[in-house]
């Protein structure tokens, strides 16, 4: 009978696998991205979480030689302890429109980050910037279609002005080359119900 003979090899072949592996190094321990001390600021000090919570907006809005005014609503949520999530609700020359902004800090290039989208364009806006803590301002800058399709350099600025207000402006590079500011939006801070987490 061969069956000792077949035991004998399968005991060495498992002796043998259980001594290579003993051997063997341990495996890496995949580690995760810890936040750096510019996202834990984030969440304490400057612009984008301070943002959390719903904000109501005054805007005006250049379009084409249009000018149009009204209101929007601005819902801002914490994504993690890397990034924020807006999303706007509102109507622009009577058209309801509906915006996502997705905005957080590369400790790699150390620039923040931000990309847009809304219903009234086709077009995804990627974008970076800085923040000036003297001024408590975030400018992004990136490169878009504007109105007529043209590409141009586009620029927007945030700061709070300590009255629970937040003021948005966004900018671009006329045909011309002068600086036109195309919006201006006033947000003030939506007070919480009593008793509302």
């Amino acid at each position: 009978m061969h069956k000792p003979k077949f035991l004998a090899l399968g005991l060495a072949l498992a002796g043998s696998l259980f001594a290579a592996s003993a051997l063997a190094p341990p495996a890496a321990v995949v580690q995760l991205p810890e936040p750096t001390a510019m996202h834990k600021l984030l969440h304490q000090d400057i612009l984008l979480h301070q943002d959390i919570g719903v904000w109501d907006g005054d805007f005006e809005m250049s379009l084409i030689g249009q000018e149009s005014s009204g209101k929007l609503t601005e819902t801002v949520e914490a994504f993690g302890p890397f990034w924020t999530l807006s999303r706007l609700e509102g109507a622009v020359l009577g058209t309801p429109c509906r915006g996502q902004y997705q905005a957080g800090y590369d400790p790699e290039t150390e620039q923040f980050l931000g990309t847009w989208i809304d219903t009234m364009s086709a077009a995804l806006v990627s974008m970076k910037g800085t923040y000036a803590k003297d001024s408590d301002t975030l400018t992004m800058r990136h490169r878009a279609p504007d109105q007529l399709g043209r590409v141009t350099d586009q620029w927007s600025t945030a700061t709070h002005d300590g009255e629970g207000r937040r003021i948005f402006e966004s900018w671009m590079t006329a045909e011309d080359g002068s600086d036109l500011r195309n919006m201006r939006i006033v947000y003030t801070r939506r007070k919480t119900e009593k008793g509302a987490r």
